[in-house]
């Protein structure tokens, strides 16, 4: 098992990085692209956070369609939108000192993990994970379970203590179904109280509180 303490995981879009702005505008390129009714601000936004083809699908497009989407989706997010997002105020803060003690501190994104690696290089964060786990890019390995699963296969097993940081019900129930807990973010891109209903054993509403929790956590699972 790499490093000392039980490993975080922490999710991308909506934990670590706004990347909002770059997602819905690609979406908004594919969607004009196909010829479909542009999409409102709440069905934009839903696209932020879960696995890409099934919310295209949920669009009503067959799997040509969805394909087709995907293709007209990366034409905008390759060139502009995978650089349209910003790290949330304080987050740098949390993920450096977890690195530093030192945490074993994994990315568990459904995005495809070759762009994750190039947000993480554009936001200089890369240094601060052991692991970068993402699915695909033909949509393999984008369910959150899944990516969880390929995260303790590569560090070497699952450990007595291991977290997940996230913000969608996605990241929870991932979490749950690999038998760990997950700390939901309230910065994110979660509606509602969607977290505490997926079953999130805490939701914290800034950074600081997040940093707090972490130490707590791993203040216990290695005393």
């Amino acid at each position: 098992m790499v490093g000392t303490r039980s490993p975080v995981l922490f999710d991308l879009d909506g934990t670590i990085c706004d990347s909002a702005l770059g997602i819905t505008r690609s979406v908004s390129h594919a969607v004009a692209a196909l010829g479909l009714p542009p999409l409102g601000d709440a069905e934009l936004r839903s696209f932020v956070g879960p696995p890409l083809r099934g919310s295209f699908a949920e669009l009503g497009l067959d799997h040509a369609g969805v394909e087709r989407a995907i293709v007209a989706y990366r034409e905008y997010y390759v060139e502009r939108g995978i650089y349209e997002n910003e790290v949330y105020a304080g987050m740098a803060d949390v993920l450096r000192t977890l690195c530093a003690q030192p945490v074993p501190v994994v990315l568990a994104t459904s995005k495809p993990e070759v762009f994750a690696r190039q947000i993480l290089d554009h936001v200089d964060l890369a240094g601060c994970f052991v692991e970068v786990v993402g699915s695909e890019l033909d949509g393999a390995r984008s369910d959150k379970h899944e990516v969880i699963v390929e995260a303790f296969r590569r560090l070497g097993g699952r450990p007595d203590g291991a977290v997940m940081v996230g913000d969608r019900e996605h990241d929870v129930v991932g979490a749950q179904r690999a038998g760990m807990p997950c700390i939901g973010v309230g910065w994110g891109y979660a509606v509602g109280d969607e977290l505490h209903r997926a079953g999130a054993v805490r939701v914290v509403d800034h950074p600081r509180a997040l940093a707090d929790e972490l130490t707590r956590r791993l203040d216990t699972t290695t005393s």
